[in-house]
């Protein structure tokens, strides 16, 4: 099963690392932990988190979690691409850190883009 990916705050991580669960605020507002694909994760992180210095980038194998996962197309306008890039993976319930096989501590770069060539 492809690997899904979540962007982390860093002091939301190291909660989920104490709690046993990755919880964030969307799951309360929308029911749901936003999370990318490969092919998504590097354009998500530059359209949402451009310049963030906090971050950790969470890859995740959805055979693992314990939450139910969905593909469903985003309704945010930042996304609104019609050529499938725009169907994203939610997690609809806390993310349990044993579903987490690495992280990485991301930085933007000097223009504050994200590039995520360690992943290929």
């Amino acid at each position: 099963m492809e690997r899904i990916y979540n962007i982390a705050f860093r002091k939301d991580w190291e909660e989920a690392l104490r709690s046993g669960s990755y919880v964030v605020d969307s799951l309360e507002r929308e029911g749901f932990i936003h999370s990318s694909k490969r092919d998504q994760v590097e354009e998500t992180a530059n359209r949402i988190f451009f310049g963030r210095t906090d971050l950790v980038l969470l890859v995740v194998d959805p055979s693992r979690l314990r939450s139910p996962l969905k593909y469903e197309v985003s309704n945010s306008p930042k996304f609104s691409e019609k050529n499938g890039k725009n169907i994203f993976p939610h997690i609809f319930g806390p993310l349990n850190v044993d579903a987490v096989l690495e992280t990485f501590d991301i930085a933007p770069e000097p223009d504050g883009g994200f590039r995520f060539a360690f992943l290929d």
